[in-house]
């Protein structure tokens, strides 16, 4: 089985100097060339050219590139091309890129805004005995089974990114014996 790659457990922060080593053992400098793609949605592509060092390949990007970087959930290819036609995928997964706090006014993710603003709904009508108000001919309907529903699913997405960024994929094996 090939190794891990160093980047699947990389901490990458947009605005900051990257530079690391990776040592494939199947693919190994100066044989091979390594290149790193990493994409997020449909933004631009991120490059990254991995220079030989003895057997192993380093990587870096300068801050000034990584600050143009939105924060988020990349996706990764890691290229191994033997210069003669032959390229193999030598890795895939994920990387997220996070803000530095100082460059961003609220890093919380979609789903932890959503839980909070979900949170403090639910607090602000926990306690009243109607579900229905109208102000001004404007009806607001309160339901409290949807709210708690939507809680439930906004807490678990907060699980699930959490999970991510501790480099855990939440994914269960089940085994029947």
């Amino acid at each position: 089985m090939p190794d891990k790659l160093n980047i699947s457990s990389l901490k990458l922060f947009a605005g900051t100097t990257w530079s690391w080593k990776e040592t494939p053992s199947l693919f190994p400098a100066p044989t091979y060339s390594l290149t790193i793609y990493m994409k997020m949605g449909t933004g631009s592509t991120v490059t990254l050219n991995g220079v030989a060092d003895g057997t192993a390949f380093l990587f870096s990007k300068s801050a000034s590139e990584t600050s143009q970087l939105s924060h988020g959930n990349y996706n990764y290819q890691v290229i191994a091309d033997d210069n003669n036609g032959n390229v193999s995928l030598v890795e895939s997964g994920y990387v997220v890129i996070e803000p530095l706090l100082n460059a961003v006014t609220d890093s919380r993710s979609y789903w932890q805004k959503m839980l909070d603003l979900l949170r403090d709904a639910y607090a602000n009508i926990a306690g009243r005995e109607y579900t229905e108000i109208t102000i001004n001919g404007r009806t607001v309907r309160y339901d409290r089974a949807q709210l708690i529903k939507e809680l439930s699913i906004a807490e678990y997405k907060v699980e699930q990114e959490n999970k991510l960024k501790k480099g855990q994929n939440g994914n269960k094996i089940m085994v029947r014996f």
